[in-house]
Parts: structure tokens; C-alpha cells; sequence
């Protein structure tokens, strides 16, 4: 008769933290409670850890608009009192990946090379499409993808539309306005000024917040343990 496989519950995995921590905290007495032996006993009940993270790459390049659009541009500048002397448009694209950190350190020094393996269909794409891309490219392994579709956005100097008008008290009404004035006016984009690979915003901020909470739950268990061993 064979044996059903049994999954990893977090009741089991609770166990074997807590006898671990045990160990960990109180040297050499509790015996069979050894780390290599709870490691070699009981690892697989113990999930692995999610080795990928989420990045963003941003490519930066100046925006061209039409000679009427500058018109345009200008005169809403200096009705709003706004000076436009320092003033440039860029316009950015960004694409969502998932990546090992390890992967990621080396692709920052082949951002070019990001680029246009994005630009040429990311995971999609055909190998002769990606023949121009160094031949120390990282290899993107089977847990990681990088993302074909890029979201454009413009922004001005370090702003988007929405920051850019915050910060000078405009409506939403003006803002329409000067979305409107640059959109109708729109005509590409210049070679690259800058490109930017970095870990996602939001999850890092929910990677902090879990880690504040594992710290939390981490101390609680600290206080358990010490009561337990207590009455041992």
C-alpha cells in the first residue's frame, strides 16, 4: 500500500521553528535538538523561500513637440507664473520585471542591452531578434521574466503631470489643460538621457511591512520560548 504525500502545513512548520529556535538560544542542552539534525530531520517540511523580487526599469529620453505645442507650452507656463527657463520634458518608459537580485546586479551594466531585448519582445521574442545584445547578457532563467510592454508616461524634470501640478497648486482642470497642450503636440522622443533599473516601490514597502510584522511575531515567539523553557 502506498503512501499519500502529506503537505507542508504551518502548523508543523511552527514546530520546527520553535524547537530550532530553541537550540539556537540555548546551546548545547537539549541533545537531538541540534540545527543540522532539525535541518536533516525535518527540512522539507520547511517551504523555500521565494528567491525572485520585482523590479521596474525606467528609460528616460527628452521629449519633441511640435513648434506650435512649444507655443502653447510656453504661454501656459508664464499664465500659470511658472518659469520655464529650467523646464524639460522627458518622456519615460517603464517595464515590470521579476528577477533574482543576483540577475539584477549584473544587468546594470547591460541597461542598453535591457532595453532593447524588452524592445524586441522580452521573453517573447525570437533569438536572431537579440543578436545585438552583448555576450555577457545574463541568462533570464525559467523564474524570471521580463516584460514586453511598457507603460509611457511624461514627466517633467523629476515629476509626473499630477506631482508637477501639485507643487504649483494648479486644479485638475489646468492640469487637463496642460496634458492636453502636450499630447496634441507630441512627436516622439530623442535617443537615450538616462536609464534606471530598480526594485519595485510597492514591493518594497510591503516587503518592509512584512518584515516589521516577522519581527513582531519573532519577538512574541521569543516570549513563548522563554516561558516554556522556564517550566521545563
Amino acid at each position: 500500500m502506498q503512501r499519500s504525500a502529506r503537505f507542508v502545513i504551518e502548523e508543523r512548520y511552527q514546530i520546527v521553528e520553535w524547537l530550532y529556535r530553541i537550540r539556537k538560544q540555548n546551546g548545547n542542552h537539549y541533545g537531538f535538538l541540534q540545527p543540522d539534525f532539525i535541518c536533516i530531520i525535518f527540512g522539507k517540511m520547511i517551504p523555500s523561500i521565494p528567491t525572485t523580487k520585482r523590479y521596474v526599469v525606467s528609460h528616460f529620453s527628452k521629449t519633441h513637440l511640435n513648434n506650435y505645442g512649444l507655443e502653447q507650452l510656453n504661454l501656459f507656463f508664464k499664465k500659470n507664473n511658472i518659469d520655464s527657463n529650467n523646464i524639460t520634458l522627458y518622456t519615460v518608459e517603464e517595464a515590470n520585471l521579476i528577477l533574482e537580485p543576483s540577475t539584477a546586479e549584473l544587468l546594470q551594466d547591460h541597461l542598453g542591452d535591457l532595453m532593447r531585448y524588452i524592445w524586441n519582445g522580452g521573453d517573447d521574442s525570437d533569438e536572431d531578434d537579440c543578436l545585438d545584445l552583448d555576450k555577457d547578457f545574463p541568462v533570464i532563467k525559467d523564474n524570471e521574466y521580463i516584460n514586453d510592454e511598457t507603460d509611457t508616461m511624461i514627466q517633467i524634470n523629476d515629476y509626473d503631470i499630477n506631482q508637477f501640478c501639485n507643487m504649483y497648486s494648479l486644479s485638475k482642470t489646468i492640469q487637463d489643460e496642460l496634458q492636453e497642450i502636450i499630447d496634441d503636440a507630441y512627436e516622439g522622443s530623442g535617443s537615450t538621457d538616462a536609464i534606471y533599473l530598480e526594485r519595485n516601490p510597492w514591493d518594497w514597502k510591503e516587503e518592509q511591512e512584512q518584515e516589521q510584522n516577522n519581527n513582531n511575531n519573532n519577538n512574541d515567539n521569543d516570549n513563548d520560548i522563554n516561558k516554556k523553557i522556564q517550566r521545563w
